[in-house]
């Protein structure tokens, strides 16, 4: 019932992004078709002798006489069947793809392609904060020594992948800790081994835009405190370095009560971060399939189409983690109740602006590989 209901979900998905695209692409392909008398407009054919290389001049015929209203209306057809061919064609295509994906969330496949979008968002993301993190590095004090249920974790996850039992000189192999990319194919196969589903889950990446000054306090005191044992430094030396740093606390828990007693919420001295979840949606493969799809729908060379996805869908794969990052940027630092700007750019504004790339990609590709100008 679960996997009916998400494909209902996602063949509903489809349809609307179908729709959302086809309404921006039918004006220009339709414009294309109604240029043909300069040999540039029509996209659908090469340019043949008969036609007239300036808009100005008239297509004859044979006989020298224009050409009949039948011919015309011959051509219209013909324009109209390819279009209604290209309309069918990428409806048909962006379901297969997105259907097909929806059976792929829970492979290996998947999984790698989400954490390279999560790898490459956290380094767009540390350019704008302190720091940015995947997984559990970085987060809640998470241990980065040798873990004695690393190699364990390291053996299941052989054993998963293989679909086998582990052999027994992997049980005692490397005990360091779990990189990120381990880590998370880890949960995401335990998960699937309990039966459960991926299409809510993925890659965490923590970010943290300014350290707050309630952390920064904390980790002041800690840092007296191990100051204060550390039998190693002189007593005269100890005794200096621990009147410099409370006067520093002093200084920072100042500075705290100011912007409570300033503040009306109460909130203040907080961390300025933000950790989330990189879903599969997250991964934008729904989008880009739309542009996949109509790259692959139109009517041209096989070399111009490749030629276009070699270029579009890493620049759309880019556009993704611009977005990411722009809006990890933004969930840190703002403070509504519920980040209510947050959510209005995730669930809105981006959604409408990716599909404007999607087809200002395609518009490109048609303009600079598939148009064909007369020399």
């Amino acid at each position: 019932g679960h996997v009916t209901f998400s494909a209902i979900a996602l063949a509903g998905s489809a349809v609307e992004r179908c729709c959302r695209t086809c309404y921006a692409l039918m004006p220009v392909v339709a414009n294309a078709l109604k240029k043909r008398g300069d040999g540039r407009g029509c996209l659908w054919r090469e340019p043949s002798k008969s036609m007239p290389v300036n808009s100005g001049e008239r297509v004859e015929s044979e006989a020298g006489a224009t050409p009949s209203a039948s011919a015309r209306d011959a051509t219209r057809r013909e324009d109209r069947s390819r279009t209604v061919r290209f309309v069918i064609l990428f409806v048909v295509y962006v379901l297969t793809l997105l259907t097909g994906y929806r059976f792929a969330i829970d492979t290996e496949t998947n999984m790698r392609y989400l954490f390279s979008v999560a790898k490459h968002s956290s380094a767009a993301l540390s350019l704008f904060g302190e720091k940015s993190t995947l997984e559990t590095a970085g987060m809640s004090g998470a241990d980065t020594k040798s873990s004695p249920h690393a190699a364990a974790k390291r053996s299941e996850l052989r054993e998963w992948r293989s679909g086998g039992a582990a052999s027994a000189e992997d049980e005692g192999e490397d005990d360091a800790p779990l990189t990120p990319l381990e880590s998370w194919l880890h949960r995401g196969y335990s998960m699937i081994q309990e039966g459960k589903s991926l299409h809510d889950q993925g890659p965490l990446v923590y970010f943290r835009a300014k350290t707050g000054l309630n952390s920064k306090i904390s980790s002041l005191r800690i840092r007296i405190k191990d100051t204060g044992l550390d039998t190693a430094i002189p007593l005269t030396e100890r005794d200096a370095l621990a009147k410099e740093l409370e006067a520093e606390l002093k200084g920072l828990e100042d500075e705290r009560g100011a912007l409570r007693e300033e503040s009306e919420s109460g909130r203040t001295g907080q961390n300025k971060s933000f950790t989330f979840t990189l879903v599969p949606d997250c991964g934008a493969i729904p989008s880009i399939s739309i542009f996949l799809a109509a790259v692959l729908a139109f009517p041209t060379a096989w070399w111009r189409r490749i030629a276009g996805l070699v270029l579009g869908l890493p620049f759309l794969y880019g556009v993704n983690v611009g977005r990411l990052t722009f809006l990890g940027t933004l969930a840190a630092y703002d403070t509504t109740p519920g980040r209510q700007w947050f959510t209005f750019f995730h669930e809105y504004v981006w959604q409408g602006v990716f599909i404007i790339f999607v087809v200002a990609a395609w518009l490109v590709w048609m303009e600079f590989f598939v148009k064909r100008r007369p020399a």
